[in-house]
């Protein structure tokens, strides 16, 4: 517990052995769900965590692989990818099937006022692909060839 006084150190597991260290699991898990939840603070206490163990990062990468994992991305950027529409079953199929780093994905049969990536989206009878990266949305499209093509 937080006020417990019989510690001889209260540790901070950072290193990432054969499995992520929690702490850089939950700097991963609170970078991406601020997309798919919209909570900026969220994202930005993922930077500061990261922003905190950086020079371990930058000295011996091959330790810190999920955090280094997470810098990249936050390099690169993060594709924000929806699908709304009736036919989300085969048009998603046909998207998991590929792999496509760095991205959030958010399918819902109507815009969905819960969650950011669907909300005030959709076409009446159509199911439309959107992708944004860095604050940057491409058209949207009904085709799952085109998504692709935009990511790339």
């Amino acid at each position: 517990a937080e006020g417990q006084t019989d510690l001889v150190i209260r540790k901070t597991d950072t290193y990432d052995g054969a499995t992520p260290s929690g702490n850089s699991a939950m700097a991963w898990n609170l970078y991406r769900i601020s997309f798919l939840l919209e909570r900026i603070e969220w994202r930005e206490e993922s930077a500061a965590m990261l922003d905190a163990v950086r020079d371990l990062v930058e000295r011996h990468s091959s330790s810190f692989a999920n955090w280094a994992r997470l810098g990249l991305e936050w390099v690169q950027g993060t594709w924000e990818i929806a699908l709304v529409g009736p036919d989300l079953e085969g048009m998603a199929a046909s998207f998991l099937k590929r792999y496509v780093p760095n991205r959030v994905f958010h399918r819902s049969e109507t815009p969905d006022g819960r969650f950011p990536l669907t909300r005030s989206r959709g076409r009446e009878g159509a199911t439309v692909w959107y992708a944004c990266l860095n604050q940057t949305c491409h058209p949207p499209s009904e085709n799952t060839g085109d998504l692709l093509r935009v990511l790339g």
